[in-house]
């Protein structure tokens, strides 16, 4: 079956983007997946999307998904706990944006259709234990495959690989501003402000 992935080479980028985080010796970050939202129902990809996200972060070498212990619910013990392993906490929310498909008309010199299908995907985060917002990460997938008309697996199966490319990348950009200087960090919002 033929697959037309439009984002094929942001699947290697972010793949090594993810790979590819600094390795200090020890995780600097704890990183907690509080939920998985998806705005529809219809497409049925929170489970699919909190194994991924809890895959891919843990195998960040900057990053632990582990305290050993359940998280205390208590803000001074989480941040006891925290300080004493020498980690920065933060708590995400992984979000599934929107999930759409069409059957687009067939290419030129083709006679079958274009099933598309696209997922959008956000992580917003929040500092352990005092629960501000801080960062945030966001990644899109579109894939397709040539078809006669919509078959109800097929499509699920195109929702799966859309949802692989966009968790990817929300996952890549979430962790390369985690492990950035904070001065780095400071830099680029400093940069955005002026061109306002």
């Amino acid at each position: 079956m033929l697959r037309l992935t439009l984002a094929a080479l942001f699947i290697c980028s972010s793949a090594s983007a993810v790979s590819a985080a600094p390795d200090k010796g020890k995780a600097r970050f704890f990183v907690h997946l509080q939920a998985v939202k998806e705005r529809t129902k219809e497409c049925r990809l929170a489970a699919a999307a909190t194994k991924t996200v809890r895959q891919l972060l843990a195998r960040a070498p900057a990053v632990t998904v582990d305290l050993g212990i359940p998280i205390p619910k208590d803000k001074k013990v989480l941040a006891a706990l925290l300080a004493k392993r020498g980690l920065v906490g933060y708590g995400i929310v992984f979000r599934i944006n929107s999930c759409k498909h069409s059957l687009e008309p067939p290419p030129k010199g083709k006679k079958r259709k274009v099933l598309m299908v696209e997922v959008n995907t956000v992580i917003d985060a929040e500092k352990l234990p005092v629960g501000q917002l801080a960062l945030a990460g966001s990644g899109g997938g579109q894939v397709g495959t040539h078809a006669s008309k919509v078959h109800p697996k097929e499509l699920q199966q195109l929702r799966r690989e859309a949802l692989s490319v966009a968790t990817k990348q929300a996952v890549a950009r979430f962790l390369r501003t985690l492990t950035e200087a904070p001065s780095k960090r400071s830099k680029k919002k400093r940069q955005r402000r002026k061109r306002r």
